[in-house]
């Protein structure tokens, strides 16, 4: 597989350390939230929902974060070498599918438009065409 540039690297290590940031700041708010409780004058099962409520804040906080940096990761490390360019809502233009993009470029196509491509190797070049689920055509 190649290997992201040290400049995509960055950037996908600024928007983690962003994400995580902002996971934190939620985490201080719902702090901050239950220092603010006069927990004197609450009943028993106001406390136990107050605290319900906080907890599934958090944990909603948590997931957005967790899928945001999934997703970012999934970019970087796993679509990165895998160009596909979306010319036209019905027409895409991929890199040449070497050895080590091949797999990953069947699968997202498979993924992404199953059993509705038509693909056309424009280059001089064959590959291994058995990954994609589609009919394949040479110009």
């Amino acid at each position: 597989p190649s290997i992201p540039s040290p400049s995509h690297l960055l950037h996908s290590i600024v928007a983690m350390a962003w994400l995580l940031a902002k996971a934190q700041d939620t985490l201080k708010k719902a702090q901050d939230q239950l220092q603010e409780v006069d927990f004197s004058k609450l009943q028993e099962v106001d406390f136990v929902q107050k605290a319900r409520e906080a907890a599934k804040d958090v944990a909603d906080a948590a997931s957005r974060v967790s899928d945001t940096v999934q997703a970012e990761y999934r970019r970087t490390f796993e679509d990165l070498d895998c160009q596909i360019f979306h010319v036209r809502p019905d027409l895409l233009a991929m890199e040449y599918p070497s050895l080590e993009t091949a797999e990953r470029l069947a699968k997202r196509l498979n993924n992404d438009h199953p059993q509705r491509m038509l693909i056309f190797n424009l280059s001089e070049k064959p590959y291994e065409t058995s990954k994609f689920h589609g009919e394949i055509g040479r110009a």
